[in-house]
């Protein structure tokens, strides 16, 4: 430990407990009872002194205090759902950085390969789960850099691996999400298809719907969904437009489930994403089996491109899909559900106007 740093201290209680304890800029900080080992006492000091050293220009700042600073920042300052990603990547990172004895690190010591370790111990993360696990790291230094407390940026060679697309390059035909609606084995196994596609909801949006949220009474039937927040809708609340056969859902769902939850599953309790994914995987598998051609990947968030595509092709305006999907622009209309093909090319040449002149002479009557 270096020179100049304050030493743990006992403190006897007057019920003749015995703990330790350091002073840091006069203020008592508590490390542990009597009993605990010399090696396991250092470490608790090292992790005080490093939450300290934030304010302390000179020293080196650890890794796990600027973990816990930033996530208090998160939890106070962003959604939910980010916290609860930040939190479960950085805090299996300190796990690990723990497990092989780096649990007091610096920041400046920390390297690509102390990142490469940590994600090879995690054999059944995806693709995306280590890109999320490395941004969440190197979105953790940057804020510690932005706010004055790191001097640089670390970490600038690691880069995180391509994200990889959840299906919405996959687009059924009718006939195939004809084929998935008629072999389900339960009717709410049915309905739920069904919205999915004719909403263009996420799967969560349609978990979390009660049916004091649909309102059929409005001059245009809506559902109050309830989903992902985002920069112009904090709350995550939009208004879904339902087309004639979802208000004919919607009334049959309400007469069974007139409050609570409006889309149950066969136990009559409620549909989370994981029950939605594992349901559409055993129906394609299912169905392979029986000799039907299908997509490789079938997934019930494919469904709400399906519904996006299906509008563009018929010739909706892109900003009214993106209306409809709750997105705040057309952006990710263009870059995700818009495709290209000659169909939706060939309305393109309707607005093509040709002049008298144009690649011939007009012929004119003769004047008199």
């Amino acid at each position: 430990m270096a020179r100049g740093l304050p030493k743990p201290w006992k403190k006897n209680r007057p019920n003749g407990k015995v703990e330790w304890y350091v002073t840091v800029r006069h203020k008592q900080i508590f490390l542990a009872d009597d009993g605990v080992t010399e090696e396991e006492l250092q470490k608790r000091l090292l992790l005080v002194l490093s939450e300290s050293s934030i304010s302390r220009p000179g020293v080196e700042v650890g890794f796990l205090a600027v973990m816990n600073q930033y996530l208090d920042f998160v939890q106070v300052n962003q959604a939910k759902k980010t916290y609860c990603i930040r939190s479960q990547a950085l805090k299996s990172f300190r796990v690990h950085l723990k497990s092989v004895g780096l649990e007091t690190i610096s920041c400046k010591e920390l390297l690509p390969f102390h990142v490469t370790q940590w994600l090879s111990t995690h054999k059944t993360w995806g693709q995306n789960m280590r890109r999320m696990a490395i941004l969440s790291l190197k979105t953790c230094l940057n804020w510690a850099y932005d706010q004055g407390i790191l001097k640089e940026r670390l970490l600038d060679r690691l880069k995180p691996p391509q994200e990889v697309c959840r299906g919405q390059e996959v687009i059924l035909t009718p006939e195939q999400r004809q084929l998935l609606i008629e072999n389900c084995h339960a009717e709410c196994q049915k309905d739920l298809l069904v919205a999915l596609y004719s909403s263009g909801c996420r799967p969560g949006e349609l978990c979390s719907l009660q049916a004091h949220d649909v309102k059929l009474d409005a001059a245009s039937p809506v559902w109050v969904v309830r989903g992902k927040p985002t920069k112009h809708r904090p709350d995550g609340v939009r208004l879904v437009a339902l087309s004639p056969n979802l208000v004919e859902l919607s009334k049959k769902l309400l007469a069974k489930h007139p409050t609570g939850l409006l889309f149950r599953n066969r136990a009559g309790t409620a549909w989370h994403c994981g029950l939605i994914d594992a349901f559409v995987y055993r129906l394609r598998n299912r169905l392979i089996k029986r000799g039907h051609s299908l997509p490789a990947k079938v997934i019930p968030y494919g469904l709400r491109h399906c519904f996006a595509t299906d509008l563009l092709e018929g010739g909706a305006h892109d900003y009214d899909v993106a209306k409809l999907m709750g997105h705040s622009g057309t952006k990710m209309i263009h870059q995700v559900y818009s495709k290209h093909s000659v169909t939706t090319a060939s309305r393109a040449l309707e607005h093509l106007r040709f002049s008298d002149n144009d690649g011939r002479k007009s012929e004119r009557p003769d004047a008199s």
